[in-house]
């Protein structure tokens, strides 16, 4: 196993799509519904997510890794608008968006409560125990 993953809280603007990129691709189950198109999709994402919410691993400069996290009233995915949304999806597809995002799949964090909004790990960069070292 490399020594070579570095864990920090934020992810740096140069490595906001592929935080997109690795996110679409894990939850893209979820996506399909609402945006068809994966490249809209990441094009969405990457707008949307606050880097600052998220716990990143690199392996060198190349982002490997994320979790993201719900906290005091914002979130790693929370960053989108309903006006964004309309812009990319067009007025049906963005108010459509706008309802499944934000009413059906939206969560909260209580008082003092941290929640995750997902993790993702490269697929080459799986089961390797990368996680668990970071918890140590």
């Amino acid at each position: 196993m490399s020594n070579s993953i570095e864990y920090r809280v934020g992810i740096p603007a140069s490595s906001r799509r592929r935080a997109a990129e690795l996110y679409k691709d894990a939850f893209h189950q979820k996506f399909f519904p609402v945006v068809k198109s994966q490249e809209k999709m990441v094009e969405i994402l990457t707008e949307s997510i606050k880097p600052e919410y998220a716990v990143a691993a690199f392996e060198g400069e190349s982002l490997v890794g994320l979790a993201g996290f719900h906290h005091s009233g914002s979130s790693f995915t929370g960053g989108g608008n309903a006006y964004g949304l309309i812009k990319r999806l067009g007025l049906f597809k963005g108010l459509w968006a706008i309802f499944v995002f934000g009413i059906l799949y939206e969560r909260k964090a209580g008082p003092g409560e941290l929640l995750m909004d997902g993790i993702v790990v490269d697929p080459s960069m799986r089961s390797k125990g990368y996680w668990d070292r970071a918890s140590r």
